[in-house]
Formats: C-alpha cells, structure tokens, sequence
C-alpha cells in the first residue's frame, strides 16, 4: 500500500509540475525525423544507390591494358636470343556496342650471334595497329550497357521507395502515439469534470444532511462516486507520464520535459475528387513505386535475355603499321610496311536450354511485377475509398454527438432541480452524471479519431511531408589514399 501510495505521488507532480509546452503533430514528426537513427541508414542507402549508375557509366570510358616480359631462348647450335616485349592495349566501348581499340607492341630481339650478315641483329620491331569491332548481331545496341542503366534506376528507386516506405511508417506511429496522448488527456479532462460536479453534489448533500434532510445512504454513495474517480484520475495520470516519456524519448528530448498534445482545430474534406486524389496517393506510394521499378527492370531483363539467345557476328577492321629497324654488317636497316584487314567473326551456342531458360524466368518475373503493381493499385484504391468514407461519416456523426451532449446536460439539470425538491433519489443523480460524463467523452474520443483519418488521409496523399524538413547527411569523403591510387 505504501509503495501504491509513492506511485501516485510521483505521477500528481509530474502531472502538475513544469510549463507544458504545445506540440501538433506535425511538431513531433518533425522533431522525431531530425532525431530517430534509422532515418539516418535509409538515406546513406539512397546515396549508396545514386553510385551504381556512375559504376555503369563508367563501363564506356577508356581502359588502358600493359603487359610486357623478357625470355631467353637457346638455339640448336647453342646460342641464345633475347626478346623484350611491351604491349600496350587502348580499348573503349560504345554505347551502341562498337568497340575501338589501339594497340601497340615493341619488341627487341637480340642473338648472342649473327648468322647471317643479311639478316639484322639486334632487329627492333614497332606494331601499331587500330581496331573497330562491330556486332552486327548479339550485343547490337548494347543491350548489357542497357539494362545496367536501368538496373541501377531501379535500385535508386526501390532505395528511396524504401526510405519513403520508413518514414511513412514513421509518421504512422507518431500519430498513434499523439493521438493516444490526446485520448489520455482527454479522459483526465473528462474525469475531472465529473470529479468537480460530484463534489459540488457532496457539497450540497452535507449542508443538507445539517439540517438533516439528507440520508446517510446518500452521502455513501456520493462518497463512493467520488472515490472511484480519483481512483480513475491517478490510473490516467500514470498512463499519461508513461506516454509523454515514450514520446521524448522518440523526438530525443529529456525524459521528463513537458508537453501537451495539440490537434488542428479544422479537420475539411478534401475537395478533390476520387480520381484527383487517387493520382495524389499513386504518385506518393512507396509499395507503387516499388512495384513499377521491378517492372521495368523485368522489361530490361527480358530485352537482354532475348539479345542473349542471338549469335555472335562481328564486323571487325584493323588499320596498321609494321616496322622493323637493326643493323647489319652492312649498316642500319629499316623497313616500314601498312597493313589492313576486315574479318567476320561469327558463334553460335549449340545448346540453349539455359538462354531459353533465363528468359521464361525473366517473362514470368513480369508477370508477377505486373500482378504486384494491379494488386497495389487496388488495395491502395479501396483504401482511399475506405478512409473517404469514414472521414465523411464521421464529419457527419460529430453534429450528432453535440447534439446528444447538449441533451446530457439539460437531462442532468432538470435531475438536479427536482432532487433539490425531493422528487428524486441520489442513485438516478449519479447514474445521469456518469451518463454525462460518458457522453462527453465519446464526443471527446470521435473529435480524435476524426483527426485519425484526418492525418491518415493526408499522409496516403503524400501531402503531411510538404511541412517537414528531412535532415541532410554528411556523407564520407574520398579516401586520400584511395585517390591517390586512382
């Protein structure tokens, strides 16, 4: 009993003390994005997305190729010859798929002995040969170059579909969590409003009871009203310090700062209609997003599996130069020849199950992309449909509840006025307050709940983050040491 008592304690002073400071929804979002550390993965994983299409572009840049030895041969009359060789190979492809090269080799052989004085020892040959290879069949237009573009779109977009798709869920569980705060208040709003008209009862009762009109069953169950509010009261003030530190804890405040869950005072029905509203939510729709991506990847797979089952038919021309310089026992000699060629390469697979294969997987990956984006569609249909509906009913439903409020307290009044003359019992004067004070609530609790769809609807429209600013990152550097190597 003692602890229970310390309990209730410390939950009136944390509900009493300190200024409580007044946050919308919107607030708290804003406070729990700057802070929440998911948040903070999510967007170095759309950066690290936004890198794969560099890595694709850079397929068509330049690639430069060095390779070179020494050998040593030894002859059948026991000499030896010396070779160095350098190759250097310049290659870049196109984004139509054609190939340019240059290459280059420099070779030096030298014999231990000449064997004949025609022939040029040491003898220093220069190659320089440019090619262009064109595929006239697989590989025409790149296709591979294609779908790497698109794959790494797709991966930016699924990376921010995903980021999207967390802070929306993000931002569902702020309104759950404000709005649960605001019921909370609203039912110690509400208890003690029943609390203060109870003891006004009390008070009226004892100055009775002195004159001795009253009964002792009447101040009994009064004081039996009252001690089942107060008992209320302090179970809703220790729910209410639980949420308020769950709350800072989410926006990464102080766990004991104050603050008051605000709502807006004008909840309007969005004056769109279904279609206007219905692209809003298509446009904002992480699952939508997400399903389209996977679509048009599995259209670029499709193309590049059909390319894939075609034979290889280059057109491949070379332009060159030859030239040899050495000395003789003559003297120095040089000769320097052009040479040219076009060739026709041709490869066929002769078993093409697997290409056959991959590509029925690829179709079927469509299938299922475009089932995904219609099932998407749909559900996100009914749900705009669903929420449209609720929030117009309840718009509607609030008129109502006034109404019936109103009548709660004229029923209450005219029970107060003839128990003052006698003409009824304090059991039917509780059981009208209690009915007062149910209905009040529920007016309370419909208010909040409209907000629910309010914010939900907002949110399915993409429209809540026009308000809210999402942190930017700073990112990592390039590696010096990296770079440097680069």
């Amino acid at each position: 009993m003692k602890k229970a008592a310390t309990i209730v304690l410390v939950t009136s002073l944390w509900i009493q003390s300190g200024h409580a400071e007044g946050l919308t929804i919107e607030q708290v979002l804003q406070q729990v994005v700057d802070y929440y550390p998911s948040i903070k993965g999510a967007t170095l994983q759309v950066e690290r997305a936004k890198q794969d299409n560099l890595r694709v572009q850079s397929q068509l840049g330049w690639q430069l190729a060095l390779r070179g030895g020494a050998t040593r041969e030894y002859t059948l009359l026991g000499t030896t010859v010396d070779t160095l060789r350098t190759i250097g190979n310049l290659s870049k492809l196109t984004r139509s798929g054609s190939t340019l090269g240059l290459q280059v080799e420099r070779r030096r052989d030298e014999s231990a002995i000449t064997v004949l004085p025609t022939l040029p020892n040491p003898l220093n040959t220069t190659n320089v040969d440019i090619s262009y290879r064109v595929p006239l069949g697989k590989g025409k237009g790149n296709p591979a170059y294609a779908e790497g573009l698109t794959g790494a779109n797709v991966s930016l977009l699924l990376a921010q579909a995903e980021e999207q798709r967390l802070y929306d869920q993000l931002a569902v569980q702020v309104i759950d969590l404000h709005l649960a705060a605001k019921t909370t208040l609203e039912r110690i709003h509400n208890t003690e409003q029943s609390l203060d008209r109870t003891q006004r009862l009390q008070k009226y009762i004892k100055s009775k009871s002195g004159l001795g009109i009253a009964e002792d069953k009447d101040l009994l169950q009064v004081a039996a009203q009252l001690n089942n509010q107060r008992a209320q009261l302090k179970a809703l003030e220790m729910a209410w310090a639980q949420q308020e530190i769950s709350l800072n804890r989410l926006m990464g405040r102080p766990w004991n700062s104050r603050f008051e869950p605000k709502t807006v005072a004008d909840t309007p029905f969005p004056g769109k209609g279904f279609d206007g509203l219905f692209k809003e939510v298509a446009q904002h729709s992480p699952s939508l997003t997400s399903a389209q991506a996977r679509l048009t990847l599995a259209d670029s797979t499709i193309k590049t599996q059909r390319d894939s089952r075609k034979d290889k038919l280059d057109l491949v021309m070379t332009l060159g130069k030859r030239s040899r310089v050495g000395i003789t026992a003559g003297g120095s000699s040089y000769e320097s020849d052009d040479v040219g060629s076009i060739n026709i390469e041709f490869t066929r697979s002769l078993d093409k199950r697997g290409l056959n294969a991959q590509l029925y997987q690829a179709r079927l990956d469509r299938s299922i992309a475009i089932q995904d984006k219609q099932q998407t569609l749909n559900d996100l249909r009914y749900e705009l449909a669903s929420l449209l509906a609720e929030f117009r009913i309840g718009q509607t439903a609030l008129e109502a509840y006034y109404i019936s409020l109103k009548s709660e307290h004229a029923k209450l009044n005219e029970a107060l006025s003839r128990y003052k003359q006698g003409r009824t019992d304090t059991s039917q004067l509780i059981q009208f307050e209690n009915e007062l004070s149910a209905t009040a609530l529920a007016l309370a609790l419909h208010r909040i709940e409209l907000q629910r769809r309010y914010y939900k609807l907002v949110l399915l429209r993409g429209q809540l983050w026009k308000g809210i600013v999402r942190p930017t990152m700073g990112l990592p550097g390039v590696d010096v040491e990296d770079e440097q190597k680069g």
